[in-house]
């Protein structure tokens, strides 16, 4: 059974004690024919008033297919103790096989900075 070309919006957001850390925002446009995209913004905050602390945050999306193995995005936004929040475009795309479905999400790293 075919999927009718289309998108949707996506956001996606981890967070932890201080709030939101991470988060990936964007459109994922389908052809129909198992073609998707990916364009959006991934986002790390190091949490309001923490920005004197040493540790840095960093988010990045994760894609797969069904029974694929997860894909990391090569795109990574970074927060350290000199900001509150650390951008950065994402693109990804790729091709599932008929009736595949994707799957998303966004991961976080935190580290002494």
């Amino acid at each position: 059974m075919a999927v009718a070309p289309g998108s949707a919006p996506i956001d996606l957001e981890v967070g932890s004690s201080i709030g939101i850390i991470g988060e990936v925002t964007g459109t994922l446009p389908w052809n129909g024919e198992g073609g998707y995209s990916f364009d959006g913004t991934a986002s790390a905050w190091c949490g309001e008033g923490n920005h004197t602390s040493k540790m840095k945050y960093t988010a990045w999306l994760e894609y797969s297919g069904a029974g694929q193995s997860w894909k990391k995005t090569k795109e990574e936004a970074v927060c350290t103790k000199s900001a509150t929040e650390g951008t950065h475009p994402i693109h990804v795309s790729g091709t599932l096989r008929k009736g595949q479905k994707l799957d998303l999400r966004v991961s976080t790293w935190t580290s002494e900075s």
